[in-house]
């Protein structure tokens, strides 16, 4: 039994609590830009608004008890990680992540992150809650 490429992809997404690549799409119909769906994972239980611009290489995880909601507006650049795997993480609206890189991690129980609005996190910063 042969099995198509973007079915093995969508099979591995699943297993591992990701969107599927036809999911991922599926967040257009709300107003963002994903210029890359294949190369963007987006866990199934990240909260995300509307006029968000997804760049290739962008990894929002959101496991085990951690919360993940992002507003409206945001840019995320390559190499932009978001992980709340223990610990919550809210994302205001009108935000830029990378160029150059960002990483945030909730990844300690109880861990929080609180990002407002109108920042701009470049050049490799990172937080850990």
């Amino acid at each position: 039994m042969t099995v198509s490429l973007s079915d093995h992809l969508d099979q591995v997404r699943r297993e591992q609590g990701l969107l599927s690549i036809e999911d991922v799409i599926g967040l257009s119909q709300r107003g963002n830009i994903i210029y890359d769906p294949c190369s963007v994972l987006i866990s199934s239980r990240v909260i995300i608004g509307r006029g968000n611009t997804f760049f290739p290489g962008v990894y929002l995880f959101c496991t085990g008890s951690g919360v993940l909601e992002i507003g409206n507006d945001n840019t995320f650049h390559t190499n932009v990680l978001v992980e709340a795997s223990a610990g919550n993480i809210r994302i205001g609206s009108h935000n830029q992540f990378g160029e150059g890189g960002f990483t945030a991690k909730a990844n300690r129980p109880g861990a929080s992150i609180e990002i407002g609005d109108c920042g701009r996190y470049m050049n490799g910063a990172a937080v850990f809650g």
